[in-house]
């Protein structure tokens, strides 16, 4: 009895040590009609997210897809691209996204436990990565590539302005 006591406070501690991300995915599981959103660059001020910070995919409110990266991704190196898997909703569920919808971000900077929204997609055709028209949500879709950046925004109280 001993024995079966200390291994489960060890797989307790054990299951306790694994991190939970800061954006958790509305469905459980593996998902269904998974979307794949390839994340070619990711970047908040200028600066490429690191290794323990987020991004997740939403559809409205709805968390649908999340990646903590391992590493910065850095475009042109592909090695370094995130795959995120959206998930389409259960019949009669809010837990997944739904198809047409519009596809949005949120970062998660885990260095200075920040959610940082208001994120700029730039699509890009995934043969010659030029500029494409944002898609939405769908179950029959190509991987999509796509660039993320977003900016502090910037207080500026110039002639024009009246700080009342």
């Amino acid at each position: 009895m001993k024995n079966f006591a200390f291994l489960s406070l060890i797989l307790i501690l054990a299951l306790k040590s694994f991190p939970q991300g800061h954006f958790i995915v509305a469905y459980t599981g593996a998902g269904q009609d998974q979307m794949r959103i390839i994340v070619t660059s990711a970047t908040f001020d200028g600066f490429n997210l690191e290794a323990g910070d987020e991004i997740a995919v939403f559809d409205g409110t709805i968390c649908v897809g999340v990646r903590i990266l391992t590493q910065s991704i850095i475009f042109g190196a592909s090695s370094t691209y995130q795959v995120i898997a959206a998930s389409r909703e259960d019949a009669g569920e809010s837990n997944g996204y739904v198809p047409g919808h519009p596809i949005t971000y949120k970062f998660w900077d885990s260095g200075n436990n920040l959610e940082i929204s208001g994120i700029t997609p730039v699509y890009l055709d995934q043969y010659t990565q030029l500029p494409i028209t944002a898609p939405t949500f769908s179950t029959d879709s190509p991987p999509v590539f796509v660039k993320l950046s977003v900016s502090k925004p910037v207080a500026n109280a110039g002639p024009d302005q009246s700080p009342n």
